[in-house]
């Protein structure tokens, strides 16, 4: 759920910094999966994704890319704090 609302947020703020090339990586494969498969579980997380890939379909510009948890220490410790 985090993670979803993580994204969220990030793409709420392309939009008010008004960005346009945009790469966002995450470390929960599940939600990048998701999005990029447009399969979503039938709960909060699952419609929150939902959002992100319609967001993502109309931002052709924008793009989720899975990464794994040590390939961003920086904000994986950034996040636990």
């Amino acid at each position: 759920m985090a993670e979803g609302a993580g994204l969220q947020e990030a793409l709420n703020l392309v939009v008010s910094l008004n960005l346009i090339k945009v790469i966002i990586e995450l470390d929960s494969e599940r939600i990048v999966t998701a999005v990029k498969k447009k399969i979503f579980p039938r709960n909060r997380w699952g419609r929150i994704a939902e959002n992100c890939a319609r967001f993502l379909d109309r931002h052709y510009e924008a793009s989720i890319t899975w990464v794994k948890r040590d390939g961003n220490a920086a904000a994986h410790h950034l996040a636990r704090w």
